[in-house]
């Protein structure tokens, strides 16, 4: 082959317009630096050789003479693109702009990023007709060819975010391996640019992507690859073609410390950038004050320095293992803050809606602020998590699998993983007593009554319908004798009595009416009263200086939940909504609330308990809480 490297664009022969809006770069064109950091670097981890030393990846300003990269003619591909009808009008100045540089000086400016420790993008092919892991990378599309089955990059989608991020869509490979059968280092070089579909200065259409290459459109092999593009040792080099801004460096470094800091911390990787080495003692360093990620960011670096407190392991995911901090007293700043890192270290993401976990997705009022990491490790095995990983890597579902047995085993795979976290969260997040449910003893100081039917309530009027289901009120702490023990979340806890009850056991205008004396018409009036349906009530109260919370949970729920709210009444009579802040049943999953309307929406027949906290604008005391059927259609 002819060591000259040119630019070449085949013919365009079947007259295809292909347009400016090419679909893998257009996926990365909203943050394309942070973009680039996150594919290129998790590429790299993907391709990790010696797992007992980190990955080591280098950014830095390079400058590459013009008659390497065959300037002339990529200008005069830029300007035929330029005035191709395929383009689109508001990019074609940056981009000519962008092309003009191309021609001043002597040099191309340039972000080389370069990786070491890694295995390389070989050429060899593994006997089953699928494309090498270079052919992949410089040529393929939609190809995950990646040695690891956990590997992060399974979309072959990353690749483009290089593209994405040079106005001239041009990028440059180089890269070394070791060959299987003598152990000697193998290189190759090569060019590539996607552009738009044109006429060339003959008149021929020419397709949009052009490589910079031998004859037929061959990379440079071996001893052809040019000195300045030959790397020593085995790895992967990018040249992206583009003028960098005054504080890139600054912008990479703090997308690493970002996405990264877990597999920093750990070992998994570092990172140098304009000279400037990323440090798990340094990371904090690289935060920009100000952002609006750096104290949720420094806060996870914070806790990815712990040790693990919980761990399990998970059919289909593999070992999970729990790191967490948890802010108490005075230092309880009310954060929920929980990042998902998976295998080599990237933090998918740290919004719990883009996890496709049930069970967080909100957490209780009452519970201590807290910071967690929950991370994910396959061990080298398939992983249900990345297959559900979107191409960005930055969420999860179950629904990007196609299969759906493999769908399937997701969502029971998640469903778990969700359970799990709630509960090791609420063991360490959940203030002290209130996750406890209360023994046989202390049950009777709860006990739910029914409501009054009718139009009329108990002493003091009101409008509690006919529809109203269950009644639970409390009364004042010194309106009755304390308990011999138990305290609730820092508090006493209340004694349940009938609506209109003054406390003093005169309960004229109750339920079961009589003289409030009577404490044994009282007990059998309640007994009698209690529904089958919620035969299990726990009620328990929380409050502090900023918030009060309720937790109730019902027994054998059935479909006496469904199209239910809560609803207190006030000293006046009246009723007031009550905010449900989150309803589960037993088996951890999340049940959907009507955000419109506060009700429940839907229950799985067979759970045998649900538990449903709320919040109040004030202390519970004196107060009755209704749970009122309601029409959702309305």
């Amino acid at each position: 082959m002819s060591t000259e490297l040119t630019w070449k664009f085949d013919e365009n022969r079947t007259g295809e317009p292909e347009g400016f809006h090419n679909a893998g770069i257009s996926h990365f064109t909203s943050n394309r630096l942070d973009s680039l950091v996150r594919e290129v670097i998790q590429n790299s981890l993907d391709a990790r050789d010696d797992l007992d030393e980190p990955v080591r990846i280098t950014f830095a300003r390079d400058r590459v003479k013009i008659d390497l990269v065959d300037s002339k003619n990529l200008m005069r591909a830029i300007v035929e693109a330029v005035n191709s009808p395929h383009n689109d009008a508001r990019y074609k100045e940056s981009m000519l702009a962008s092309a003009r540089d191309l021609t001043k000086g002597k040099n191309v400016l340039s972000l080389r990023i370069e990786d070491a420790n890694t295995s390389g993008a070989d050429d060899e092919s593994d006997g089953f007709g699928r494309p090498s892991k270079w052919d992949a990378l410089t040529k393929g599309s939609g190809l995950n060819v990646k040695d690891a089955r956990d590997a992060g990059g399974s979309f072959g989608l990353g690749k483009f975010a290089a593209f994405a991020a040079t106005d001239i869509r041009t990028v440059l490979y180089s890269t070394a391996w070791r060959k299987s059968s003598n152990d000697k280092l193998q290189h190759r070089f090569i060019g590539k640019t996607i552009l738009v579909s044109r006429k060339d200065g003959t008149g021929i259409d020419r397709r949009a992507i052009g490589y910079l290459c031998g004859d037929d459109f061959q990379p440079a092999l071996n001893a052809e690859v040019p000195e300045r593009f030959r790397m020593e040792n085995a790895g992967t080099t990018l040249w992206i073609l583009r003028q960098l801004e005054s504080d890139w460096d600054t912008r990479i470094r703090q997308s690493i410390v970002s996405h990264y800091f877990h597999a920093i911390i750990h070992g998994g990787l570092s990172a140098t950038v304009n000279r400037v080495k990323i440090t798990g003692d340094n990371l904090e360093k690289f935060l920009l004050e100000g952002n609006e990620r750096h104290e949720a960011i420094s806060d996870f670096i914070s806790v990815s320095r712990l040790p693990s407190v919980e761990t399990t392991n998970i059919d289909g995911i593999g070992e999970i293992n729990l790191r967490i901090k948890v802010y108490r007293g005075n230092n309880s700043n009310r954060k929920r803050q929980i990042a998902l890192v998976r295998d080599a270290g990237m933090m998918i993401t740290d919004q719990r809606n883009d996890m496709g976990l049930s069970g967080i997705k909100m957490i209780p009022s009452h519970w201590h602020g807290f910071t967690a990491i929950v991370e994910c490790l396959s061990h080298g095995k398939e992983s249900l998590l990345r297959d559900s990983e979107s191409p960005k890597h930055n969420e999860i579902s179950p629904d990007q699998i196609d299969d759906e047995k493999h769908r399937k085993l997701a969502e029971v795979a998640f469903r778990e993983l969700g359970q799990w976290l709630r509960e090791m969260l609420q063991k360490h997040a959940e203030p002290s007593g209130f996750g406890e449910e209360e023994n046989a003893s202390e049950v009777a100081l709860y006990l739910p009554i029914e409501a009054p039917q009718g139009n009329g309530s108990a002493e003091g009027g009101g409008n509690s319908s006919d529809s109203a289901v269950v009644a639970i009120s409390s009364i004042r702490q010194q309106d009755r004798p304390p308990p011999s023990r138990s305290r609730t979340g820092g508090r006493r806890r209340k004694r349940a009595t009938v609506p209109g009850g003054d406390g003093t056991g005169n309960n004229e205008g109750s339920l079961g009416g009589g003289k409030g004396n009577d404490r044994s018409n009282r007990r059998s009036t309640t007994r009698r009263t209690v529904p089958v349906a919620f035969d299990g009530i726990r009620f328990q109260n929380v409050s502090d200086e900023s918030s009060h919370a309720l937790k109730v949970s019902f027994n054998n729920p059935g479909d006496r939940v469904l199209g239910s709210r809560l609803v207190t009444v006030m000293e006046d009579g009246q009723e007031r909504e009550i905010k449900i802040i989150n309803a589960i049943d037993d088996h951890g999953t999340e049940l959907e609330i009507d955000r419109k309307t506060g009700a429940i929406k839907s229950i799985e027949s067979e759970s045998e308990r649900i538990t449903v906290e709320m919040q109040v604008l004030e202390p519970v005391a004196n107060k009755t809480f209704l749970l009122k059927e309601i029409d959702l259609d309305k």
